[in-house]
This record gives C-alpha cells, structure tokens and sequence, in this order.
C-alpha cells in the first residue's frame, strides 16, 4: 500500500525505469531479521527457507495489482484521471500520490505491467 500510494519519482527513473528493487530488498531484509529476532528462526539462512525472497516478490507485486485493481477500477473514473487532472490537483493533501502527481500514477502502471510480466510471462 504504501509503495503504491506515497512513492513518486523517487522510485522511477528519469528514462521510465522502476527503482523499487532496493526498498522490496530493503522489506525483505526486515522480514528475515524479524523472524531471527521472534525466535521463529535460528539465523538468517533459516528465516530465508521459511520466507524465500521470491515467494515475498510474489506478495509484493499480487498487493501492488491489488491495490492498482482499486485505484485503475474505481479511484481514477471518479476524478476523470488525466494528467491535466492530477496536475491540477498536485496540492491537494488528502489525495495520494497517484491521484495528483503524473509520475507517481506512472510508477503505479508501470509496477502493476512489471508484476503481470513476471506472474504471467506466458500471456505477456
């Protein structure tokens, strides 16, 4: 949620590529020492075979889409999105990123074609 709905530019390179590998790695690192420090794993190598990094890419990007299905269904026909719209809305504080700033909304695609490639490369 809070990739999809916070994250701007930060996470989107001038050239249109994704930089989001660094903070999912950042979450997984989190993961793996959380499950040492509860007990619920002896050391690292262990709570990474209980919690394997791309079954966590796995949930990472099914929330992404999750939360895309949401915003893309329901959100953005109800401000008629465009970029005009989202710019002109830029100061609002009570939207999320997606719904007043173009490069966010471009991250949030642009995650959301990354996920279906790597979850369903046959059709893609």
């Amino acid at each position: 949620f809070l990739t999809a709905s916070v994250a701007g530019d930060e996470l989107l390179s001038a050239d249109g590529e994704l930089r989001d590998g660094a903070l999912v790695d950042s979450y997984y690192a989190s993961l793996v020492d959380g499950l040492v420090e509860a007990g619920a794993a002896a050391d690292a190598t262990a709570a990474a075979a209980l919690a394997p990094r791309d079954a966590f890419q796995g949930q990472f990007d099914d929330a992404v889409v999750d939360k895309a299905r949401y915003v893309f269904s329901y959100l953005w026909p109800r401000i008629d999105a465009s970029p005009a719209e989202l710019e002109a809305h830029a100061t609002v504080a009570n939207r999320n990123s997606y719904n007043k700033d173009v490069r966010a909304a471009a991250f949030l695609v642009k995650r959301v074609d990354a996920a279906l490639r790597r979850r369903f490369p046959e059709v893609c």
